[in-house]
This record gives C-alpha cells, structure tokens and sequence, in this order.
C-alpha cells in the first residue's frame, strides 16, 4: 500500500495481497483525517461481503474467491467510543459479469485497487443502536435541515 495526501484528499494506491479494510484504517489514522467519504474501485480474488438480517440484527455474510473486478467500493470513516471506525460497501462483478455485494467485512486485492479517501473536516461519531443492530452517526439536534 502506498498513499499520498494532496490538501484535503488522500489517494490510495492498495497492491496485490493488500487487504482492503486493514489497508484503509491504517491510512486513515496515519493520515489525521477526522472523517472522510470514501471511493474506489480495482481488482479483488477475495471478498467476505453481507446484508443486514433486520430479524437477527447481524450480518448475513458470503465469502467469494475467485477473480473479481471492484466495479465501486463506498463508504465513509468515522469513529466509535473515540476508536476508528470504516463503513463500507462493495460492488464486485465476476469473470462473468455478474455483479454481487453488499457491506464489506474484508476483501484481498489481487491485481491492484484505486481508492479517493476526502476529508470531511469535522469529526463524526457513531452510537450504537440496539433497536435496529447498527452503529448510526450522531448528529446534533438541529443539524437535519428538513
């Protein structure tokens, strides 16, 4: 992995055997970013992604390994209890074409990945939500513009 910040921006550049989550949450500390959106796109030959079971408030995660283009890669950083917390989603498509994803829980770069980390300036933390099984953003009353 190698990154570079140019003002508010971080570009990542993942190589083969980078996992993906791993790689992201070390550049991010390293890089002093508060919060950012994250994007990017490349090339994997492993992926552990899910959806959100809302009767059992967890994941429900499937594994591929085979070869399999990034075709989006979204998410946002912020933190939980002070600790550095990814929010990621991920869209792979097959040797086939067929496309498949959901909430990324990891993923192995097997050719490269290209990844736009953008500063969000202001911190942002996250609570848990019990009634629903998900760590939501905390946002001050009166910060929703309706």
């Amino acid at each position: 992995m190698e990154f570079k910040i140019v003002e508010d921006q971080m570009l990542i550049r993942l190589d083969r055997g980078d996992e993906i989550v791993a790689s992201l949450r070390e550049a991010l500390k390293e890089s002093g970013f508060v919060s950012a959106s994250i994007s990017g796109i490349g090339g994997a030959n492993y992926a552990k992604f899910g959806t959100m079971n809302p009767r059992t408030k967890t994941y429900d995660f499937q594994v591929k390994e085979e070869t399999m283009e990034v075709i989006s890669l979204s998410g946002n950083y912020s933190t939980l209890d002070g600790a550095p917390y990814l929010h990621l989603h991920i869209a792979l498509a097959d040797q086939k074409g067929q496309v498949f994803g959901g909430h990324l829980e990891e993923a192995t770069i097997g050719v490269t990945g290209e990844i736009f980390c953008r500063s969000g300036h202001t911190p942002l933390e996250r609570r848990r939500n019990e009634a629903v099984g998900v760590n939501e953003w905390v946002l001050e009353e009166g910060s929703i513009v309706k």
